[in-house]
């Protein structure tokens, strides 16, 4: 019982990095989608002036 529940522990550990980790990854993502076309529209800009 009590090795059963260090197991779960564990499982409930990694699943909660894993989560973690998507998350950040998935809003790092989204960022870069944002910030691209901003950083293109800055560098024509840029260039047209």
């Amino acid at each position: 019982m009590e090795e059963r529940k260090e197991v779960n522990e564990v499982n409930v550990r990694i699943r909660f990095d894993t989560a973690f980790l998507l998350g950040l990854g998935l809003a790092l993502g989204m960022l870069v989608v944002f910030l691209i076309p901003w950083i293109i529209i800055m560098i024509v800009v840029a260039l047209g002036a």
